[in-house]
């Protein structure tokens, strides 16, 4: 069953270690446990990154985007299993269609596709306006944070 609750800043930061500058979730606004998940992004003329990616021309650079749709497969995995983490074991198939720039919302996508024991298998994407920017199959290993 998809959930509709919006999760912010705060509640992200409970969920995955990411913090300032690094953290690239403003907000989970659909998910599905195990599943699927919708996050979004803003970005900002201030992003520190941006100061030197491009200066004349800022575009948000395509690692950081895929970063923000791996951060999204770990909060969903947060959210599935609270004892565990998700840390990056891949990333495939990369592709960066058009460029993301300033005053663009990211809507990030991650639809989870297979998982086995402790590795999940995810495809990712971000849209901006309904059109398809970058994508990604994502392949995260799941750790226990602790014993019980």
């Amino acid at each position: 069953m998809s959930e509709k609750k919006i999760l912010g800043v705060q509640d992200i930061k409970n969920l995955i270690p990411h913090r300032y500058p690094i953290l690239l979730l403003d907000s989970i606004v659909e998910y599905e446990l195990g599943v699927r998940a919708l996050g979004h992004k803003c970005v900002t003329q201030t992003e520190p990154f941006l100061q030197g990616h491009f200066p004349d021309e800022p575009i948000m650079p395509g690692v950081l985007q895929v970063e923000a749709m791996a951060q999204l497969c770990a909060a969903l995995e947060a959210l599935t299993d609270k004892k565990g983490r998700m840390l990056l074991a891949a990333v495939n198939n990369v592709r960066f269609l058009q460029p993301v720039v300033p005053g663009m919302r990211m809507d990030i996508h991650v639809l989870i596709k297979a998982k086995k024991l402790n590795v999940q298998k995810s495809e990712c994407f971000i849209e901006v306006d309904g059109v398809r920017m970058s994508e990604a199959s994502i392949t995260g290993v799941l750790t226990q944070l602790t014993e019980d």
